[in-house]
């Protein structure tokens, strides 16, 4: 193994900067990411280590079947089809045929190559063939197609004194063609689209993929954006003609790049070029000057631009060997022709001989039956005689499992039960099991699920979007900040601190408000939390001034961003900005110490890094490709760009789980395999590829050939066929296959081919520690319920073995609900008075556990109520009719609500306008009928004695509480919202809501107690400004949203008599006893365990989870 395939083949499965010779001179091409892995600290992956080859003549040799023996024995010139189901060799083959070739008939190793299906799979095929050959080799054995045409193009570029090439990833094509796009809006030129493709719809992610299949196509298909123009007239196809135009310009921006850019597919048409064009000794082909054999691994996944290629080295002589299994077609959705293995002879244009291998050696008699019902479904792509193979006659039992849980949940748990059920019974390790499904968008929340329920796992295929990853977006947040495009708000300074940046959770941000609002309180001041947060980022030393470790911390943040900031000012690149930020940081430490372990923080740590690495090498690019394009420019392509980037960044270490789709197993078998969501519409997806542009017709429109609208949903049936066949071929020992059949989801069509669902897996505990101590736990309990003392022994026993061996949640220590009571004293001693709230009496009467909670610090403020608050604040300092004047009364203390999200505020506007609407029109119907207010926020204090008539030192009659000695004094003490004098002199009192669940009508409120305590305050002559007048009794002004035919409800609370007064104040009076004891009631049914009350008492009587 030789330094210069250091680095180039990654598990990524991505498109990137392929791996060439080192005396090339393009080293930097594809050592960006190398070097922002080694410069930010993550370890490199094991591919960058090298190592010493072993192997050989004296290897232990294969010992290879007849069909096999034939593959390896073919004339070295001559070409050559190896067609073979799963499991028949074929990989092994090839080694064979390499290892006979360079050791036996004396082949040098630069004049035979393998050509594998991806970049993953060629580092695991080079590898093998370093150990296979064990002589020194002039470079890898075996590469990437893209990797081979990129090395071709190097070479032929140098001959004829051109610059070396670029590969232009995905992420950056994509970046050039919406600014074209939007370019073309600006300038007016956009009239050639039709017009369902209109401004709005160009703008779309899912347009430019469109638009970048149907230029893939378009160079395979050899028509150029003259051609596809004069197609677009032929066909009638205005797309096409627009898109021809278009293509015409991207083209002419690309070719006045500094560097020669291709994409992919440009890439391999132009190596194809120099091939056709080289001289007779080889000239412009550089290290690939003596080859004399091309071997084709799954040659099913070669592109049609790959099969011109093929071509172009058979007409130099090249001997050209494929093999492949059309059945297990990954990449069709991608331009790959299934059909290339038995159409060798047309494609190549020569004679070529085929062989079939005819022996299966994977998975068992039940694996190879579910095989060949799923692909007697598939369209023979010209082939067929590889199904036709002797299958394994080894019979095992419960080989193929399918389940049709009712959600995903529980789909998830049974997916995680199984895979720990074969590491643990089976001894499988980790990474010998795969989960796959058909779309990358099914994986994030997989992946999640099953991290949760213990199972490791890494991501084979896809990736996220670099704007979707949490550090990326701090980073470009950050950025944004220091450039001076984004202002530095409340919601970007919370997002910023708790991002990677910043390393604060939610909580620690709290305290951090809280303490600003106390200094701010401190100093007299009344500004929110959310003004003084930016204040103190924006001021040097402000936040350490609070002397925390939450002000330092945030403190270390804002000074990171003032240096990011100064180094924008002196003209820094999107690069230099993102390294001043990272070295601003501790993150290189944290992290990568973080990575080296093992765990969910371990792969957290891991996908941070990189994603980091990916976004700092794609700034790398971008000022390689534009160096004077402006960082705020590349932000915004960055954060535009649904694609996923390219990276080199190392992958989390120890055995996991494998999470892919169909394509990421192309090169790959295991031990278990799992088929996660087979569900309708999802599996098979029937949804016509390129139908917006037509991308799938122009190869057939170039050839003069018009499809068939059948014909192409045919080839999608037949394209997700071979994907399953594709899966499920990858099983050597067990298959799962799970579909979720419930209200929301329903099986998939495919699922009949599988045998029957086994019923009651959802019924199984997790196969994991903390599993088997809820069981136990569960048993235990159950058993002694039940006096089954021989079981109840037996689970203790089992459990303080747990617990021994450090188990969480083994030991009774760490029990919920077996420690003593802390204390059994009352809550109010007999010497301190009862404060009893006219507001919390109602949620005393509710639930006395749900107001003590509240009472304890255990409530949290909402939106909800904090708009209320201000509502009230508002009424209280304002008298208008006016809703505009209350409203921007309102709109001053904005900022004061913990608003989550953007979108929330903007709702929660309309509401707090509707309210100030509401609240402007009963001023004006209380002035319209002669009423006054006479007071606003008007407080009053009652004290209640708690001892009976007479002085006696008892209780008061009737009135009992448990814990001993009783209080002697209750005082109630609350604040009316309005207090109003009516046209008839008597005196309304007025509580205004804004909830929506108030009571609307009179019959509602008639025991309403806080209405009550303020009648009785009333009565007893403790409201200020209204003795000696009558009292016209109490009412609720309801301003909710729900009143649809009128702004607001007036359910009123008719005048207290002197009896009903007397009997509400000894209510209070035994209230305030209960409220000052140390039982509370908990109403469980009519309020902790009712869904719509959402009561925090709930988790307190809820059962234990056990398992």
């Amino acid at each position: 193994m030789t330094p210069e395939t250091s680095a180039t083949e990654t598990d990524s499965g991505q498109k990137s900067a392929p791996d060439v010779p080192v005396d090339a001179g393009v080293v930097a091409s594809v050592g960006a990411d190398i070097d922002a892995a080694a410069r930010i600290g993550a370890p490199l992956p094991e591919s960058a280590h090298g190592g010493v080859a072993t192997g050989g003549v004296d290897s232990p040799v294969v010992v290879l079947d007849e069909d096999q023996r034939r593959v390896v024995a073919a004339p070295p010139r001559g070409h050559l089809a190896v067609l073979g189901a799963p499991g028949t060799g074929k990989t092994t083959v090839i080694v064979e045929l390499v290892a006979d070739r360079v050791l036996r008939s004396g082949y040098a190793t630069d004049e035979i190559l393998v050509l594998a299906a991806d970049r993953r799979a060629a580092t695991r095929l080079r590898d093998v063939l370093a150990v296979r050959v064990g002589i020194p080799t002039a470079g890898p054995l075996a590469r990437a197609l893209t990797s081979f045409a990129f090395g071709i193009v190097v070479s032929g570029n140098a001959a004829d004194g051109l610059p070396a090439p670029r590969l232009l990833t995905g992420g950056e094509q994509d970046a050039i063609i919406a600014d074209l796009l939007v370019g073309d809006d600006e300038d007016g030129r956009s009239g050639d689209w039709p017009a369902h493709l209109d401004a709005d719809v160009r703008c779309l992610p899912g347009f430019r993929g469109e638009l970048r299949e149907l230029m893939a196509r378009a160079v395979e298909a050899h028509v150029s954006s003259e051609r596809l123009t004069g197609l677009g007239d032929l066909r009638m196809r205005p797309e096409w003609r627009a898109a021809g135009r278009f293509i015409g310009q991207y083209h002419d921006v690309v070719d006045a790049f500094r560097d020669q850019f291709y994409d992919s597919t440009e890439l391999v048409h132009r190596a194809t070029e120099i091939v056709d064009s080289a001289g007779p000794d080889g000239t412009g082909l550089g290290p690939f000057a003596r080859l004399k054999t091309l071997v084709v691994d799954d040659a099913e996944e070669l592109s049609v631009a790959g099969s011109e290629l093929l071509a172009a080295l058979a007409r130099r002589g090249v001997g050209i060997v494929v093999a492949g299994d059309p059945d297990v077609a990954a990449g069709g959705f991608r331009g790959a022709s299934p059909d290339v293995v038995t159409r060798l002879p047309n494609v190549l244009d020569e004679p070529a001989a085929s062989v079939v291998l005819g022996t299966s050696y994977r998975g068992s008699r039940q694996l190879a039956d579910v095989y060949e019902r799923v692909v007697a479904r598939v369209g023979t792509a010209g082939a067929g005689t590889q199904r036709r193979v002797r299958r394994p006659t080894r019979s095992v039992e419960d080989s193929v499992l399918v389940t049709t849980p009712s959600s995903v949940a529980e789909q998830v748990a049974i997916i995680a039960r199984e895979l720990r059920e074969r590491h643990v019974f089976g001894r499988v390790p980790w990474h010998d099991m795969a989960v796959v499904v058909r779309s990358r968008s099914q994986i994030a929340a997989l992946e999640r699920g099953l991290a949760g329920l213990e199972v490791p796992t890494r991501v084979l295929a896809g990736g996220t979007a670099l704007r979707d990853e949490p550090s990326v977006r701090a980073f470009v947040l950050a950025a944004r900040i220091a450039l001076g495009v984004c202002v530095l708000d409340d919601e970007a300074a919370g997002e910023l601190l708790t991002s990677v940046l910043g390393g604060f959770d939610r909580v620690e941000l709290r305290r951090l408000r809280a303490a600003l609002r106390q200094r701010e309180a401190d100093a007299g001041g009344s500004r929110s939390a959310a003004e003084l947060l930016v204040e103190a980022m924006q001021l040097p030393g402000s936040l350490a001034e609070l002397d925390t470790r939450h002000g330092r911390k945030a403190q270390s943040v804002a000074d990171n961003l003032r240096r990011a900031a100064g180094a924008a000012e002196r003209g820094a690149t999107a690069e230099e900005l993102f390294w001043s930020l990272w070295e601003g940081t501790r993150l290189e430490r944290s992290l990568v110490e973080q990575s080296r372990g093992t765990g969910l923080a371990a792969d957290e740590a891991n996908r941070t890094l990189d994603a980091i690495v990916a976004l700092f090498a794609a700034a790398r690019r971008a000022v390689e490709r534009s160096p004077g394009e402006s960082p705020a420019h590349f932000l915004d392509q960055i954060t535009e760009s649904d694609l996923p980037e390219d990276t080199l960044a190392p992958r989390a270490a120890g055995s996991a789980v494998v999470i892919t789709t169909p394509v990421g197993t192309v090169d790959r078998d295991f031990d278990t395999v799992v088929v996660c969501g087979l569900q309708e519409h999802g599996w098979p997806n029937m949804r016509q590829r390129g139908t917006l542009l037509g991308s799938g017709d122009l190869a057939d429109a170039a050839a003069g050939i018009e499809p068939t609208p059948s014909d192409a949903r045919a080839l999608v049936l037949h394209d997700e066929l071979r994907l399953l066949a594709r899966t499920v071929s990858r099983a050597r020992e067990r298959l799962v296959v799970s579909a979720v059949a419930g209200e929301d989801a329903s099986p998939s069509p495919f699922l009949p081919l599988f045998p029957p669902p086994t019923d009651g897996l959802a019924e199984r505990h997790p196969l994991s520690l903390r599993g088997l101590t809820g069981r136990l736990r569960r048993d235990l309990t159950v058993a002694l319920e039940r006096g089954e003392h021989a079981v109840a022994e037996r689970a203790a026993v089992s459990l303080a073995r747990l617990a021994e061996n450090g188990v969480e949640g083994a030991s009774p220590d760490d029990w919920s609900g077996l420690l003593d009571l802390s204390t059994d004293a009352p809550l109010v001693s007999r010497d301190e008075t009862v404060r009893v709230s006219p507001s919390r009496v109602e949620a005393f009467r509710t639930c006395g556990l749900h107001w003590l909670i509240d009472e304890l610090g255990g409530s949290n403020s909402t939106v909800a109520s904090g708009l209320g608050t201000i509502l009230h604040e508002v009424a209280e300092t304002l008298e208008s009719a006016d809703a505009d004047e209350i409203w921007a009364a309102m709109s001053t203390r904005w900022n004061e609500l913990p608003f989550e999200a953007g979108w929330q505020a903007r709702l929660e506007e309309v509401k707090g306008a509707d309210l100030a609407r509401r609240l402007g029109l009963y001023v004006a119907s209380r002035e319209a009928r002669g009423a006054a207010v006479i007071g606003k926020e008007v407080a009053f204090e009652l004290p209640i004695p708690l001892v009976a008539e007479g002085g006696s030192d008892g209780p008061l009659d009737g009135a009992t509480r448990p814990g001993g000695e009783h209080p002697t004094l209750a005082v109630l003490r609350g604040t009316i919202d309005r207090v109003e004098l009516l046209a008839d002199g008597s005196i309304d009192i007025v509580d205004l809501k804004t909830g929506k669940s108030e009571a609307k009508t009179n019959a509602g409120v008639v025991d309403n107690p806080q209405l009550g305590a303020y009648q009785l305050a009333f009565s007893e002559g403790a409201v200020p400004g209204t003795e000696g007048r009558e009292g016209a009794g109490a009412k609720l002004v309801v301003l909710a949203g729900t009143a649809k035919t009128k702004p607001f409800y007036e359910p009123r609370q008719a005048p207290f008599t002197a009896e009903q007064a007397a009997a509400f104040r000894e209510e209070i009076a035994r209230t305030a006893l209960e409220m000052a004891g140390a039982e509370f009631p908990a109403h469980v049914s009519s309020h902790c365990l009712e869904p719509f009350s959402f009561g925090r008492c709930r988790i307190h009587v809820v059962k234990a989870v056990t398992s």
